[in-house]
């Protein structure tokens, strides 16, 4: 499975030439897999249906060969279960599904959004250090002289461990369930990573992670919006409020009232004060 999302990720159309070569070729010295080869070949490179990589379609958007699928795996999940039905049973679970979504209001997006997953593995990864920010300070030298974009982010990305689990026959993240990701999705987070760091920028929301190529979102870009105190990806920062609690206005007054000091300071100079360098 590795080699399949390896050609869907692909960023160009040079990129996908090269490797389809390297994993036919690949796959053609494993006996087990020459018939998949041969099916692969047939039905996915040299087909009428072969623009299912990245490159061929916009970050964000669905990356099928006909939108219509996105609508069936709707189906498959709220209304058959997955599982078969008769003719009679199947039309009532259809004739459901077109009332139900003729009344349901559709939201026109223009802007990806986070899932929770992703959410929930920001807030874990930041939580262990395992996603890091090495934007160089003001101070450094690398600051100096390379004069960096202010709204860019140099996000480390350590990645997250793996266990294999013999119960299930494959390994899982030692992360919580609600943040946990499938081995290759989880690949395509750190493949590639430039020096150490992925360069974020958060005005023009864009990140170099294969994973941002394909979703036009990652945990990296979070990241980078929660360091530059960004609420979201709407641009909007988060506003403190730094004024004095009307409460703690009132208990400071009464203190100083209690101990007799006057809650006003009077304009002028003190009489009090001495000459310029006086100790007295």
């Amino acid at each position: 499975m590795a080699d399949m999302y390896d050609l869907h990720f692909a960023t160009t159309s040079a990129v996908y030439d090269e490797q389809v070569k390297q994993v036919l070729t690949k796959w053609s010295g494993d006996e087990h897999l020459v018939g998949f080869k041969d099916y692969f070949e047939r039905t996915w490179v040299t087909s009428a249906f072969w623009r299912w990589q990245c490159f061929h379609t916009r970050s964000g958007f669905a990356t099928t060969n006909n939108p219509v699928e996105q609508f069936n795996r709707l189906i498959k999940r709220y209304y058959t279960l997955r599982t078969k039905h008769k003719i009679g049973t199947l039309v009532q679970l259809l004739a459901d599904c077109c009332q139900h979504q003729s009344v349901t209001p559709k939201v026109f997006k223009v802007l990806p959004e986070p899932t929770q997953q992703l959410k929930a593995r920001v807030k874990d990864f930041r939580r262990r250090d395992l996603l890091l920010d090495r934007t160089p300070g003001r101070s450094s030298i690398e600051f100096l002289l390379a004069s960096p974009n202010l709204n860019e982010v140099r996000v480390l990305s350590r990645g997250c461990s793996r266990v294999y689990l013999p119960e299930l026959g494959r390994s899982r993240e030692t992360a919580p369930v609600s943040a946990q990701m499938g081995t290759n999705y989880d690949r395509m987070e750190m493949e590639g990573q430039p020096d150490g760091s992925w360069s974020v920028d958060v005005t023009a929301m864009t990140c170099g992670c294969k994973y941002y190529f394909k979703f036009s979102i990652c945990i990296h870009l979070l990241f980078a919006l929660q360091v530059k105190s960004y609420t979201g990806l709407d641009g909007k920062r988060t506003l403190v409020n730094r004024t004095v609690a009307r409460k703690r206005r009132r208990t400071r007054q009464a203190t100083l009232h209690i101990s007799g000091a006057s809650s006003q300071v009077r304009a002028g100079r003190p009489r009090t004060n001495g000459h310029a360098l006086s100790m007295d």
